[in-house]
């Protein structure tokens, strides 16, 4: 990715109207570090994108002012940029792991802080699943197995130092965070109810290869393989532009939701439950568009120049 590329990526998105992607729900690259890296020294951004975010808030509920998109295009940024979205979280997540471990963050603001990153990537995973079961069958599934016949979640380079946390096994957090605990187990149960709700009865693409695999592997390549099904890019980056391209993706998500009423209960599987949506949501949980705007505006309130460490 060149430069300019880079910049606009990472620049303010404007208040009003859709400008996310080169048409309606079109799709950006994510530029990312690789985990473990410093965050690069940069300038601080967070008062022009804070001032942004604020003001876009009062043009909520937002309109995309559009003609109907492609069904494809809009599933395609759905999955895409959900997905984007849940890269930044495990980010943010991992940045938090590393200040309670440093001394920076104590135990209970570090589960509160945790508690309501888990509860909006739990959101994310019903986004990203807002779609026909064919459309993924067809069309995404297909695109993944031409990367790699055993494509895998497990892949994902920023997944790696979160898993613990999201799998229920991190010890430090294990016990008297009730909280945390309740939106890990809420976490994993929208997981499920996801994969059943896409791949009914059926195996993921790993399952699958695991008994036909005839090639050699090379785990080495996978992280990188994963990154390039979801158009990220690892870079240099200082804090404040992960932050950046999140307002950008949080913007057109709540766009999105506002056009297409998506915090109502999924009109694409009527046997998966309510769940985090819809009239039996508990307040707890949140709407996807709440989860969106609160973990948004939390991440702004903690954006400030970083000398080459997480915060």
């Amino acid at each position: 990715m060149n430069g300019a590329l880079i910049r606009w990526s990472l620049s303010c998105p404007s208040p009003e109207g859709w400008d996310y992607g080169d048409e309606c729900y079109g799709i950006e690259p994510l530029a990312l570090p690789w985990p473990g890296d410093p965050w690069a020294i940069g300038p601080a951004e967070a008062a022009e994108v804070t001032d942004m975010w604020e003001e876009l808030l009062r043009y909520r509920p937002l309109d995309a002012r559009t003609a109907d998109a492609e069904p494809e295009t809009l599933y395609w940024f759905r999955w895409i940029t959900g997905h984007q979205m849940s890269f930044i979280l495990w980010r943010l997540m991992s940045d938090v792991l590393e200040g309670h471990r440093d001394g920076h963050i104590d135990r209970d603001m570090a589960a509160e802080q945790l508690t309501l990153l888990v509860r909006a990537y739990a959101a994310m995973l019903e986004y990203t699943s807002r779609l026909p079961v064919d459309v993924y069958a067809s069309v995404i599934r297909p695109s993944l197995r031409r990367l790699h016949p055993a494509f895998s979640g497990t892949w994902a380079p920023d997944y790696a130092p979160v898993r613990m946390l999201l799998t229920g096994r991190h010890a430090e957090f294990r016990t008297g965070t009730t909280r945390l605990w309740h939106s890990i187990v809420q976490l994993q149960k929208t997981h499920i109810q996801v994969a059943r709700k896409l791949v009914p009865g059926g195996a993921s693409l790993l399952a699958e290869a695991r008994n036909s695999w005839s090639m050699r592997q090379h785990p080495r390549q996978w992280g990188s393989v994963f990154d390039c099904a979801f158009l990220t890019v690892r870079t240099p980056l200082p804090r404040a532009d992960m932050i950046s391209q999140m307002v950008r993706r949080a913007k057109a998500i709540l766009i999105d939701v506002d056009t297409n009423d998506l915090d109502k209960p999924d009109p694409y599987d009527a046997a998966i439950p309510a769940g985090r949506t819809g009239k039996d949501m508990s307040e707890q949980d949140g709407t996807i568009s709440e989860l969106v705007l609160e973990t948004t505006t939390w991440a702004l309130s903690r954006t400030r120049p970083v000398m080459g460490g997480a915060l």
